[in-house]
């Protein structure tokens, strides 16, 4: 089913995803809502560069993670976390 009006998604992105997108947000809009798993996927279509995280990086909704098959909410706040590393 899709929408009258499309949705749109800001996305917050961290580390290595944020020098892909240039910024610290990513607007996606869509049709119909989607999965974190979705939204995993169109980013990284839209960043093929940095595809080589993209079994590694988590969606976290509302300050939690959360499962691939959720569906995204508008006002969610939506990040994606790659894998890091420090010391």
């Amino acid at each position: 089913m899709s929408l009258p009006h499309p949705i749109q998604y800001e996305i917050l992105v961290f580390a290595a995803l944020r020098d892909a997108v240039g910024h610290d947000t990513w607007q996606l809009n869509c049709d119909q809502p989607l999965s974190a798993a979705r939204l995993l996927a169109h980013f990284f279509e839209a960043f093929p560069a940095v595809a080589g995280l993209a079994d590694h990086t988590r969606v976290a909704v509302n300050q939690e993670f959360l499962h691939a098959d959720r569906l995204l909410a508008v006002g969610d706040e939506i990040a994606l976390i790659p894998p890091v590393s420090g010391g």
